[in-house]
């Protein structure tokens, strides 16, 4: 069986004298799993760096073996998150989430662009403004995995205006005046997080951190302890 695609590598670590295991999220077959041949010898062995795309091939005798890679580089973004710790800490939050969650050979094409997108600006984003589109990102991801929060409009008044809060239940909005008397059991919504140009503070990042830390809990609570703790890297860039 043979694959072929594009990919980001996710993961890599030593697997024998001069071979390498690694995971890469892929455009056409979502997460791949195999082995780099003589990667920790090979010309190519220092771009092999998380965040790094590749043109792939994958190889195995049959579907469900760990296959081989054949691997061409294609493009770096490591500057970027080497001198910005905040940066670093998104990438690696990213990462844990793709392999934690997503199976593998499964297809994600709108999710794999969006981490293209998210890696290539952050060439061009300021620390502040990638830790806002990355929690975008995040919300992506819980609605590939089947639990989409809905900010669009008021659930109760089909407003799309002055949404404050989301419901802990449903992932809905609700604009401030319809829920004033039960404001205290909703969970604050971040207007950044409905428009891009919205008005903003920096403990908006905070109610962000905590309402998609809210519903990945509530849904994978047994399943992503890793990816929380690496997520929990990110609470001292919202303070």
């Amino acid at each position: 069986m043979k694959l072929e695609t594009r990919g980001v590598l996710l993961s890599v670590q030593p697997f024998s004298e001069h071979d390498l295991i690694a995971s890469f999220f892929t455009a056409d077959h979502g997460l791949l799993s195999g082995v780099i041949g003589f990667g920790q010898r090979g010309k190519m062995k220092d771009q092999y760096q998380i965040g790094n795309f590749f043109d792939i091939s994958w190889m195995a005798r049959l579907e469900d073996h760990l296959g081989r890679f054949k691997l061409n580089f294609v493009q770096s973004y490591q500057q970027y998150f080497l001198f910005s710790n905040l940066k670093l800490a998104c990438l690696n939050s990213c990462v844990v989430a793709l392999k934690s969650f997503f199976p593998e050979k499964q297809s994600y094409p709108d999710l794999y662009h969006t981490t293209q997108s998210l890696l290539v600006k952050s060439s061009v984003l300021s620390d502040e403004d990638f830790l806002k589109l990355y929690f975008q990102f995040e919300l992506e991801l819980l609605s590939e995995l089947g639990f989409g929060c809905d900010f669009s409009c008021c659930a109760l008044t089909g407003r799309k205006d002055n949404l404050a809060y989301v419901s802990p239940i449903t992932g809905r909005a609700a604009c401030r005046e319809a829920v004033s008397d039960y404001a205290d059991k909703l969970l604050p919504l971040p207007a950044f997080l409905c428009d891009d140009n919205a008005f903003f503070i920096k403990s908006d990042l905070k109610d962000a951190y905590d309402l998609i830390d809210y519903f990945f809990r509530k849904h994978f609570e047994d399943d992503g302890q890793l990816f929380f703790d690496i997520r929990q890297r990110l609470l001292k860039f919202c303070a």
